[in-house]
């Protein structure tokens, strides 16, 4: 698998990011510049899943892996999501998606 990094220096408080992760509200007003109407449904907390969700493109369900707040977070992804609500591993975007971080 190729593995890829990216980094970005972000001029705020980590306080201040980690809630506009975390957040619901703040979550879908930024996530809103690449999908308009995406949203999460979960809780963050490390161990557990959590979906990343739209309805008119599916979505993807993670295990948060590592949640450190205000410092990491550590999503696997473990399955693709139809606009139906189906979840699957496999097909095209399903094998680049799955197991990526």
């Amino acid at each position: 698998m190729e593995n890829l990094e990216y980094e970005i220096c972000i001029n705020a408080p980590k306080v201040s990011v980690w809630n506009t992760l975390t957040d619901a509200q703040a979550y879908q007003k930024w996530v809103k510049a690449f999908s308009p109407n995406s949203y999460f449904e979960g809780e963050w907390k490390q161990g557990t899943f959590i979906k990343f969700l739209d309805p008119e493109l599916g979505g993807t369900k993670a295990l948060l892996e590592t949640l450190e707040p205000c410092d990491c977070i550590v999503a696997r992804h473990v399955s693709m999501i139809s606009k139906d609500g189906e979840e699957t591993t496999e097909g095209e975007i399903g094998s680049k998606w799955v197991g990526t971080t």
